[in-house]
């Protein structure tokens, strides 16, 4: 189906009544969003992240305030399978939900850290949880991670890939080709790496079909993601009965 822009494919396919159909379709160039969003039955806001490029994070926000709107009482953020993308972007979606603080660093060879990302002082304050699995690695797991460290979110899921490494964009070289240097060690904002180790999960839940099929069902039939509803049940019955608990002492004072 790729082609050059204009040119035109001729598709082949059987009708609901297995006649043959063609159809004449033009190629032409059309971004694909990287996030999928809805609101589940139970009220929680299920946003899927494909990957980080530079138009997540304005996706991501507008999938953000259109579940709120829509009465949303928390979230699960679903980077499984997610390879990651451009740094700068994960950490724009960081921002978005987490409060002041720094959320990504650099560690070069000959030790020297520096500060790769921030986040400012607004924040989104609902319930949180992050899917991850084992392919969940690089911009993707600093995105799991620091939902984490600011106490945002708990892991759902398997251990991720573990890939915490820093590129330099690709150089193309004479023949066509183009090479990749890695530069830097990606650490957190509280000076942690995962490379090598990925992130472990909170709630430690693996799929035991087909998770390609699973993904096709959608979320309200996937196991993994009723394993994140369920602990942000739990997540806001503790805050309810913290709250009661707090409001109860100060009625006694």
């Amino acid at each position: 189906l790729r082609g050059e822009e204009g040119t035109t494919v001729t598709i082949t396919y059987l009708d609901s009544e297995s006649a043959t159909k063609e159809v004449q379709v033009a190629h032409r160039k059309f971004d694909a969003s990287t996030v999928e969003f809805q609101l589940l039955s139970s009220g929680y806001g299920y946003i899927r992240i494909n990957s980080f490029n530079n138009s997540t994070p304005s996706d991501f926000d507008s999938a953000l305030h259109q579940l709120m709107d829509q009465g949303a009482k928390g979230f699960v953020f679903d980077v499984r399978d997610n390879a990651g993308g451009i740094l700068s972007s994960a950490v724009e979606c960081i921002d978005i939900l987490c409060p002041e603080g720094t959320v990504a660093q650099a560690q070069y060879k000959d030790g020297t850290v520096e500060e790769m990302g921030w986040s400012d002082e607004n924040q989104i304050d609902l319930p949180m949880t992050v899917l991850v699995n084992e392919e969940t690695a690089s911009s993707a797991e600093l995105f799991a991670a620091e939902l984490k460290e600011f106490g945002k979110a708990r892991l759902v899921g398997t251990t991720t890939y573990g890939k915490g490494t820093i590129q330099r964009e690709p150089q193309q070289l004479s023949d066509g080709s183009a090479v990749s240097i890695t530069v830097a060690a990606l650490l957190t904002g509280n000076g942690n790496s995962f490379n090598g180790t990925g992130l472990s999960p909170d709630v430690e839940i693996a799929l035991t079909e087909d998770k390609q099929m699973v993904y096709m069902m959608g979320p309200e039939n996937d196991a993994q993601v009723g394993k994140a509803v369920e602990t942000l049940n739990s997540i806001t019955a503790n805050s309810q009965n913290s709250q009661q608990a707090a409001s109860s002492a100060a009625s006694e004072t």
